[in-house]
C-alpha cells in the first residue's frame, strides 16, 4: 500500500450541493497518500435562489478559495487549477462525487506505468454516436471494470499532470467560449490527445475493492440523477451532442477510428454491463 504526502494539489467545486462539501473534503483529506493542497472553487449562482456561506472552521481546512461573482461554467474550475496548483498533479471532482480513500493511489500507481488522464467514468464513442443518446458506451464506477481501460474522455473525477490543464485555460480557447456549461470533460482529452497523444483511461474499479473507486456508487447514483444536475438539462444534452462533433470535426480521432479493434473488443465487453446495453447499438 503507497502511505504519505503525495505531490497532489486537489480542487474541489462548489455550486448547488453544498451537503455533499464536507464528505468530499474528509474523504480527500483521508486518501492513503495526502495532498499537499485543497483548493475550493465556488461558482456563482445566477438565478440568486440562494447564498452559499461556509462555516470558518471549514474555510480554514482549504489551501485557497475562489469564490467568483459570476457564473463560468463548468471550465471554471480546470482554469483555476491550473493557475493555483503548485504540484505535478491535479485531482478535479465533480460536486457529487466520493472518492475512496484510496483512489489517489489507484491513479498514481497506474500514472507510474503510463502517464495519462485518469478519470472514475470513462466514455467510449462508437464510429456514429448520438453522445449522449445512444452509441457509446460507460465505464468505471457505475460499470466496473477488472483491469485499466482506455476511453475517449473522463467524469466525475481527473487525476493529471498539471501540464494537461493548460489547453483549458488558454485564452483565445473557442470552445470554452461556444460550450460554458458542457464538454469541459471531453475537451480535456482531445486537446491533450491532438497535442500530445495523451491517452484517457480508467484505472480498475473492481467489485469488493471500493476503496480504490473514484466515486461512492451510493451517493453518485442519487445525488448524480438530483434535479440540480447540469448533465440533466436539456439544453445542455442538446450542446453534448454538438460538442462532439466540433471536436470531431477539429481533428478529434476517437478510439473507434484509430483503435478499431482494441474498440471493437471494448463494446462487446461492455455491451451487457450495467447500463450499456441501453445505449449501445
Amino acid at each position: 500500500m503507497m502511505e504519505g504526502k503525495g505531490d497532489i494539489s486537489v480542487v474541489l467545486t462548489l455550486y448547488k450541493r453544498p451537503e455533499m462539501l464536507l464528505r468530499q473534503l474528509e474523504a480527500v483529506e483521508n486518501q492513503t497518500i495526502k495532498p499537499k493542497e485543497i483548493f475550493l472553487f465556488q461558482d456563482h449562482i445566477s438565478n440568486g435562489i440562494y447564498t452559499i456561506e461556509l462555516e470558518e472552521e471549514i474555510k480554514k481546512r482549504f489551501t485557497a478559495i475562489r469564490i467568483c461573482n459570476e457564473n463560468v461554467g463548468v471550465w471554471g474550475r480546470f482554469v483555476y487549477a491550473n493557475e493555483v496548483a503548485t504540484c505535478p498533479y491535479v485531482a478535479v471532482f465533480d460536486d457529487d462525487t466520493i472518492p475512496g480513500k484510496r483512489w489517489f493511489e489507484n491513479c498514481m500507481s497506474h500514472m507510474e506505468k503510463k502517464e495519462a488522464i485518469y478519470a472514475t467514468i470513462g466514455v467510449g464513442l462508437q464510429q456514429n454516436a448520438d453522445y449522449p443518446n445512444k452509441g457509446f458506451f460507460r465505464v468505471g464506477w457505475g460499470e466496473p471494470c477488472d483491469e485499466a481501460v482506455e476511453v475517449d474522455f473522463g467524469c466525475h473525477a481527473w487525476f493529471v499532470k498539471k501540464e494537461y490543464l493548460e489547453p483549458m485555460a488558454e485564452e483565445d480557447c473557442a470552445f470554452r467560449k461556444k460550450y460554458t456549461h458542457v464538454g469541459e470533460d471531453a475537451y480535456l482529452s482531445f486537446s491533450n490527445w491532438k497535442r500530445n497523444g495523451v491517452s484517457t483511461i480508467v484505472p480498475p474499479h473492481v467489485i469488493g475493492q471500493e476503496e480504490f473507486w473514484g466515486s461512492d456508487v451510493k451517493t453518485g447514483l442519487i445525488v448524480g440523477q438530483s434535479s440540480v444536475a447540469v448533465s440533466l438539462n436539456p439544453n445542455n444534452l442538446r450542446s453534448m451532442t454538438e460538442m462532439i462533433r466540433d471536436y470531431k470535426a477539429d481533428g478529434w480521432e476517437t478510439l473507434a477510428f484509430r483503435k478499431k479493434e482494441y474498440f471493437d473488443e471494448l463494446v462487446e465487453k461492455m455491451r451487457n454491463v450495467g447500463n450499456n446495453s441501453q445505449i449501445l447499438t
